[in-house]
Order: structure tokens, then C-alpha cells, then sequence
């Protein structure tokens, strides 16, 4: 994507140089250099605003994510730790936890170039549904071990929940003929730098940091957006904490 914008934007700057060969001095007097600046101005302000919305959205999505990331690795270890007060009895159970969320790690974080997630499906629910089973059948045999469980059958729905919300927000949401507008926009404010640019290396320079610049500001877009793939994709360290801290077999 960012080499695409990238290679737009060049190609703008580049038609803009060929134009300004093209045309006859008459276009490029005082008063029609006057009305171009004008219009690229205009543009240029519109682009810096729906730049920054969309840049400003993005972060906010991506740090919305963590923070449900965040959420759910606790809430794991608060039922965890229910567990673990309720007796042995909940051995299997916990182990089902752990293994659950170990599946969960390994489905998004296990591919270093994945695209796409799905934390409903295949492997995640299987392991989830064993876990609950596993809760499902604690037999309680005094008043202690019956709070337990419905502690934690509260905090099970609440890491579930916490699971659907993560689930919610997996993909991209980049409003995309937004995106396409704003890099339309790019193109032709570069066509007009192009267009009074004069002929020399320190001009290319500069139109080609320009371009650069335009292609990362897009990238951070889309990277911002989908915080579960890509180059920007959050970091695991919430729920490898978590697993650090959840029952394994063989432990007290």
C-alpha cells in the first residue's frame, strides 16, 4: 500500500515537471502562478485536516486494542487464581484456561506475516469450550467451593466477552474511499509542486522526501488500524505474562 501511494505520488510530481515542459510561458505568468498557489493551498489544508482525523482515529483504535489486550490477560489470571482457591478439584479446569489461552497466543501471534484473524473459530473455540465444560462440571462440597465457582463462572463470561470485543476489532477498519480521496488529493498537490518545481536536483530531493513522507503517513493508517497484523502489530507481552502466572500440570 505504501509503495503504491508512494509510486501515485511520484508519478504526480513527475507528470507535473513534464506539463510545466509542455506548456507555454504564458501559463506560468505572475497571476497564474498566484491562483495555482492558491488552489494548492486550499487543498493542502483539507489534506492536512482529514490526515490528521485519520491518523488521530487510527492511534485510538490501536491503543483501544491494547488496552482490551490488557483486560484480558488480567481477567485470565483473576479466574486463574478463583480457580486455584476453589481446590485441586479445579486442576483440570485451569489446565484447560492455560491451554486455551496458549492456543489464543499461538493463533495471533504464531506467524510472523499473518494477515487475517479469527479468535471465534477452529482451534480457539474448541479449546474454550473444553474449558468451560471443565468448569461446568466442578461438583462444590461447601459453601467456599460454591462462591468459588460462581466467581469464576462470572469472570469466565467476562473473559469471553473480552475475547468477542478482541474478535470485533480484528481486521482493518480503515475507511477506505476516505483513504482513496485523501490520496487523491496528495496526487494532485504534488502535480501542482511539480508544475512550479524548478529544474534542478534540489527540487527532485525534495519532491522525493515529500512522496516518502505521503507513503508513510498512509502505512500508519492502515498499520494503526488492524493492531493484529503488519509491521505495528501489538505486542504479546500482556498475555505471555499471563500465561507465565496460569496453572500447569503437575504444580501446587
Amino acid at each position: 500500500m505504501a509503495l503504491l501511494v508512494l509510486a501515485c505520488v511520484g508519478l504526480a510530481a513527475v507528470a507535473g515537471a513534464v506539463a510545466r515542459a509542455m506548456l507555454p510561458d504564458r501559463h506560468f505568468d505572475a497571476d497564474s502562478k498566484d491562483v495555482i498557489k492558491l488552489i494548492m493551498g486550499f487543498i493542502a489544508t483539507i489534506t492536512a485536516l482529514v490526515l490528521g482525523l485519520l491518523i488521530a482515529s487510527a492511534n485510538a483504535s490501536y491503543t483501544s486494542k491494547q488496552s482490551e489486550l490488557q483486560k484480558f490477560a488480567v481477567e485470565v489470571v483473576e479466574l486463574d487464581r478463583i480457580l486455584q482457591r476453589y481446590g485441586p478439584e479445579a486442576d483440570e479446569a485451569r489446565t484447560r484456561l492455560a491451554h486455551a489461552v496458549l492456543v489464543a497466543h499461538s493463533q495471533i501471534w504464531g506467524e510472523a506475516d499473518r494477515v487475517s484473524l479469527n479468535l471465534e473459530g477452529g482451534q480457539i473455540q474448541s479449546a474454550s469450550d473444553a474449558f468451560f465444560a471443565a468448569l461446568q462440571a466442578l461438583s462444590p462440597k461447601n459453601d467456599l467451593q460454591q462462591f468459588a465457582r460462581n466467581q469464576a463462572l462470572q469472570v469466565a463470561v467476562q473473559v469471553a466477552q473480552s475475547r468477542v470485543e478482541l474478535t470485533q476489532s480484528a481486521g482493518s477498519s480503515v475507511p477506505w474511499p476516505l483513504v482513496g480521496v485523501l490520496i487523491g488529493w496528495i496526487c494532485v498537490l504534488f502535480f501542482g509542486f511539480g508544475l512550479l518545481a524548478p529544474r534542478h536536483i534540489t527540487a527532485a530531493v525534495a519532491l522525493a522526501i515529500g512522496a516518502a513522507s505521503a507513503s508513510v503517513a498512509i502505512l500508519m493508517i492502515v498499520e494503526l488500524n488492524d493492531p493484529f497484523s503488519g509491521i505495528m502489530r501489538l505486542p504479546d507481552t500482556p498475555l505471555r505474562n499471563a500465561m507465565r502466572l496460569l496453572h500447569k500440570p503437575g504444580t501446587v
